[in-house]
């Protein structure tokens, strides 16, 4: 009765998985003319399927993120950024990189026609931690590498107070800022105030990819989220202290990803896509969309 039991669950399992790629690949179709809220009211039904729950995240001009790292994972790459706490509890505003050749301030993504794409930094940069109030701190001398594993502590450093150059920083684009509605499909109910955002892009294209996303809480009890934000790219996933396990980060087309993050933390991960098949003899076996 057990095994049946398990195998019935594995069934669910894989149904789920094949309506979550169904239900991607017809919205990947139709990405750039729909919006996600029209996406949303074309496929009820994928929604009565799974028997999720859908939340509309709000965007509130007041929020105060405090998150405790903040995470970039690309191609191989992986940097760690620990943040300290801040007194004045006024919120990060943003994590910036200046070029330490031309002394350009860098986002860790760009817009293009509204849409959000992921901003390929090589090289040695200063890491810049800003805060709500203006006030900053100033990491040396960060690398963005290939395969390579980093650890920032920016504890370590000076806060420094606002000036006007910090002041003009407030004014770019902030981490956590929508450029599209954003819709989180998850199958539980506990919301949290620590929480792992962020946003999830594809190594190829650089843009925004539909992700499902899984831990286990210590209850046993499997949580999943999936990313719906076709534009944005961005996501949350509610963590609540009882996540036990690394979170899986499933994006269609892509090599599953598994990452230890269980702390109100940023993340900003750049999948890759599943190797391409190919005949010895003749090449690739997948055809090329044109």
């Amino acid at each position: 009765m057990k095994k049946l039991t398990a195998n019935i669950k594995l069934m669910i399992d894989v149904v789920r998985v094949m309506i979550f790629v169904c239900f991607s690949q017809s919205v990947f179709a139709y990405s750039e003319k729909t919006s996600v809220a029209d996406t949303i009211k074309q496929y009820p039904e994928v929604v009565q399927i799974i028997n999720w729950q859908v939340e509309r995240v709000a965007i509130d001009s007041t929020f105060k993120w405090h998150p405790e790292e903040i995470h970039i994972m690309c191609l191989g790459m992986k940097i760690k950024f620990k943040l300290p706490y801040e007194k004045d509890q006024s919120g990060v505003a943003n994590l910036l990189f200046q070029s330490k050749e031309s002394g350009e301030i860098h986002l860790l993504d760009t817009i293009k026609n509204n849409r959000r794409y992921y901003n390929w930094l090589s090289g040695k940069y200063d890491a810049i931690l800003l805060y709500n109030n203006g006030k900053y701190i100033k990491k040396s001398d960060v690398t963005f590498e290939k395969n390579t594993s980093t650890e920032v502590d920016m504890g370590k450093d000076d806060v420094h107070t606002s000036d006007s150059e910090s002041l003009h920083w407030l004014t770019l684009r902030t981490f956590n800022a929508a450029i599209d509605d954003r819709v989180i499909r998850k199958n539980y109910t506990i919301i949290s105030e620590k929480k792992i955002r962020g946003y999830i892009f594809h190594n190829i294209t650089g843009g925004p990819i539909w992700a499902w996303i899984t831990a286990t809480g210590i209850d046993g009890i499997k949580r999943e989220s999936i990313a719906t934000n076709i534009n944005d790219g961005y996501f949350e996933f509610d963590i609540d202290d009882v996540i036990n396990q690394p979170l899986n980060i499933f994006g269609i087309g892509c090599i599953n990803q598994e990452i230890n993050i269980t702390v109100n933390s940023g993340l900003i991960l750049v999948t890759e896509e599943y190797p391409e098949p190919v005949n010895p003899t003749s090449g690739p076996l997948r055809k090329k969309v044109q």
